[in-house]
This record gives C-alpha cells, sequence and structure tokens, in this order.
C-alpha cells in the first residue's frame, strides 16, 4: 500500500474551506477507511481498480473512471476490491464553503457520478497544489471545489432528465471526441465503459437508436452543413477536417444521406 500525500500548510483562520489532505492512493486489499459524523467532504477519482463505498447505509460500487463523493456528517465506510484494487485521486475539505455546494448540488443523496468527465482537475489540481502550497486554501481548492461539485451535478443532471444509461452517455461523449477523426471501434468503445463490443453495440443502440457509427456519422453530416451553410471552406477542406476519407468520398455519401449534393446544398443556401 502506497500513499502519496499532499499536506497543506495551515489555514487562514475563519476561511470558509480548508484543505485537510489531499493525494494519490495505491491501494491494496488492506485499504478501509471508516468515519462517523466528521466534518470532512471526499471528493475521489477512481483511475484504475474497484472497491465498495457505503454511506449511511447506502452501498455504491466506483470502478475505473468513476468520481465519488462523501458528504461531511455521515457515517461512512469504504475499502478496496483486493483483486483489482483502486488507484484514486482525492481531496478530503470542510467548511461551510463544501457544505454549501454539496448541498446547493443535491450531492448529499446522489454520491456516485460513472465515467466522470473531468478527471483532469484531479490530477492538474494536485500538480497544481504542489506548486503553490501557500495558495491551497485560499485560491486553489475554491476553484477546484467549485468545478468538480458543479461538473458531477451537471452529469447526474443528464443522467436522470435523459434517460440514457452512463455507459451509453460515456460512448456518446467519446463519439462527439472524434467529430474531427475517424471513428473509434466497438472495441475502444467496449473498453472504455468495460464491456464487450457487442454489449457496447447493444448499449448505445437502446439508448440512442442506432450504432454508434451511424450517430457518429450523421453528427459529422450535421456538422458538414453548417460549414457549407456558414463558412467559405471548399470540400476537401471539410472532408478533411471531419475525418472523411476524400471529398469524393464526403460528395457521394453527402448525397446520398441528404438526397442533394454538397455544393447544391451550398448554393441553395446562399440564394434563400
Amino acid at each position: 500500500m502506497q500513499e502519496d500525500f499532499f499536506i497543506p500548510p495551515p489555514p487562514p483562520s475563519d476561511f470558509p474551506l480548508q484543505l485537510e489532505l489531499a493525494g494519490i492512493s495505491y491501494c491494496d486489499g488492506s485499504y478501509r477507511i471508516s468515519r462517523r459524523n466528521a466534518p470532512t467532504c471526499v471528493l475521489e477519482y477512481v483511475a484504475s481498480g474497484r472497491g465498495v463505498v457505503e454511506i449511511d447505509g447506502t452501498i455504491t460500487r466506483p470502478e475505473t473512471g468513476d468520481l465519488y463523493l462523501i458528504p461531511s456528517y455521515t457515517e461512512n465506510h469504504y475499502h478496496s476490491d483486493a483483486e483489482n484494487p483502486w488507484v484514486k485521486y482525492w481531496f478530503n475539505v470542510c467548511g461551510p464553503l463544501a457544505d454549501a455546494l454539496f448541498d446547493l448540488y443535491q450531492l448529499r443523496r446522489r454520491t456516485l457520478v460513472r465515467h466522470f468527465r473531468r478527471p483532469e482537475l484531479f490530477w492538474e489540481g494536485l500538480r497544481e497544489l504542489h506548486r503553490h502550497p501557500n495558495d491551497a486554501h485560499t485560491r486553489i481548492m475554491p476553484r477546484l471545489l467549485a468545478e468538480i461539485t458543479a461538473a458531477a451535478a451537471v452529469q447526474l443532471a443528464e443522467q436522470t432528465q435523459s434517460g440514457h444509461t452512463p455507459a451509453g452517455l460515456a460512448m456518446r461523449e467519446i463519439l462527439e471526441q472524434h467529430l474531427h477523426s475517424p471513428a473509434p471501434t466497438a472495441a475502444e468503445l467496449g473498453r472504455a465503459i468495460r464491456r464487450s463490443p457487442a454489449q457496447a453495440i447493444r448499449i448505445f443502440r437502446n439508448d440512442f437508436g442506432s450504432t454508434p457509427r451511424q450517430y457518429l456519422l450523421n453528427r459529422k453530416l450535421e456538422v458538414a452543413m453548417q460549414l457549407l451553410r456558414h463558412s467559405n471552406r471548399g470540400l476537401k477542406e471539410i472532408a478533411d477536417d471531419l475525418g472523411f476519407a476524400g471529398e469524393y468520398h464526403f460528395a457521394a455519401l453527402f448525397k446520398r444521406k441528404k438526397g442533394i449534393s454538397p455544393g447544391r446544398y451550398r448554393s441553395d443556401g446562399t440564394k434563400s
């Protein structure tokens, strides 16, 4: 068991947020933490592995790519899986500002965010803390806490309102990152959500009504339509920018899917 700690200097008196401790944990089967009614709020990003978290009797199982949050003044216990132990980045904070943000974003009951989209906040935040320790309480940690809790709340709201699964949303996020490059394979998507390629395609189809490849192609064509109407970029530039095999492939595909050539679509838009 190894842990790399950041131990901050003493906080300013009466400041509404205090960073108690931060670090990286390379867990093993012996890793177990328990708290009862402590003022500490915990924010942890799981870089790899899996484990179990219990907060006031509610059990979740965070694994690779997940964020879990532990509110203050709870009874909580968490431990790493012995066979596939956690590697995780974490911040322990306390104070009225932390409690207010947890309450504002309703993070006292919804404490697990699958496939957290802002993991860089943890490793970049730790790097900044080490570089500027004297700013830990007053500048660095307030920003990190605000960004992490806001990002968590946005993802939880998306999952609740859309009815889509966390795995489906995670794959859609990956596809959106490939608007300007070739499509990821089913195997790559499966690895990202820890499922087989066939399971990944089935989950995505159930969530969004198409295969991942079809979804990405439609998104690329939507972007192409905007570029044709609202830019002076040539067909070759648009094809290259969106990761198509070439200008002629892009033009043929556009006409087959949209029923009109890219050039005609552009000229009709110009006239209207």
